[in-house]
């Protein structure tokens, strides 16, 4: 089974700040269900990032998650960051302001991770979900640049959370994510040199069952604050469509017919 899940389909609104840039970041949204085994490809996209080495980071990052069900009540999900692509200002002296190009086959602060996940709710109750998942995982490769400068090129991450989702009888599906990220032995990702650090993600995602376009689009208003408890705060709020439909997994199955 493959499926192609993408939050930030047409996007009307975003807003977002930091106390150090303004931020606009698009953001993948997992459910909080135990599936069977299948592969999601993802994009995240995002404006004015602030790295060590680069401020004013526009670009995007794909990647993979592939999920393994072990019963009923648990599962292991692989997630792979294969591309970044975008354009940044370099902050080093010589060169300070310079727009360059950053690319790579890795993500920013996406690692690559193995992740066990575990359902607390019961497989017949609908109305809501919960899920507790813990991952460990290390940066897959390094990001360059047109100054032939690697970014990212170490690094560690230990992490664990929450995810929830709960549908409501005016037919408003809300999904919640809260994960606490250690980032250990990193190189060139936060503001300062600082190489060890938490970061804290959560993100409130509200879209509606009852409202759609072709049965595969919902509306949809997101909020996200993604920090490191100090300096590095970014928050932003937008709205846009939804798409929830397993579309390739509809074109194998008329293949297979």
């Amino acid at each position: 089974m493959l499926s192609i899940k993408k939050i930030i389909t047409t996007s009307v609104l975003a807003a977002s700040f930091t106390l150090n840039a303004f931020a606009i970041e698009g953001y993948f949204t997992q459910d909080a269900q135990i599936h069977k085994f299948n592969l999601t490809v993802y994009g995240d996209h995002f404006k004015d990032k602030l790295l060590e080495e680069v401020k004013n980071f526009d670009g995007h990052t794909y990647g993979a998650i592939l999920n393994v069900p072990i019963n009923k009540y648990n599962q292991i999900q692989v997630n792979y960051p294969f591309r970044t692509e975008g354009h940044a200002n370099s902050s080093k002296a010589e060169v300070y302001n310079q727009r360059i190009k950053v690319h790579g086959a890795g993500g920013v602060f996406q690692f690559a991770t193995v992740r066990l996940d575990h359902k607390f709710t019961s497989q017949e109750n609908k109305d809501y979900s919960i899920i507790g998942f813990g991952e460990i995982g290390q940066r897959p490769n390094y990001l360059n640049n047109d100054l032939h400068d690697r970014i990212n090129h170490r690094g560690r991450i230990i992490a664990g959370g929450v995810r929830a989702e709960k549908n409501f009888d005016n037919g408003i599906h809300a999904l919640g994510n809260f994960t606490l990220d250690y980032y250990n032995d990193t190189d060139d990702l936060i503001y300062s040199d600082k190489v060890n650090f938490f970061m804290g993600d959560l993100d409130i995602l509200l879209a509606h069952n009852n409202l759609n376009l072709l049965s595969i689009l919902h509306p949809y208003v997101e909020f996200r604050a993604f920090a490191d408890f100090d300096k590095y705060n970014t928050f932003y709020a937008e709205a846009g469509l939804l798409l929830i439909s397993l579309i390739l997994t509809y074109l194998l199955d008329i293949l297979r017919a």
